[in-house]
């Protein structure tokens, strides 16, 4: 994180993972999982599925970018 964004304060709070974390926990909370296992991997999937949203958004907005460039270089 710190090498990417050259900042080295920044952490996976940056990127929202931390965030996807915490909604899975609340999620599996609210819907009654007791196990701590149990939670402990709903947290881990609501990580994984915000890093994987971002990837898809970030590729979204890379492919429009070179869609819709007019400039011959990045067609």
């Amino acid at each position: 994180m710190q090498a990417l964004f050259t900042n080295p304060l920044a952490e996976l709070g940056l990127l929202g993972v931390s965030n996807g974390a915490g909604i899975g926990l609340v999620l599996g909370v609210l819907f009654g999982s007791g196990s701590l296992w149990s939670l402990s991997l709903k947290a881990m999937a609501g990580a994984l599925l915000t890093s994987v949203a971002l990837g898809i958004i970030c590729n979204v907005i890379m492919t429009w970018t070179i869609y819709f460039s007019t400039s011959l270089d990045l067609r």
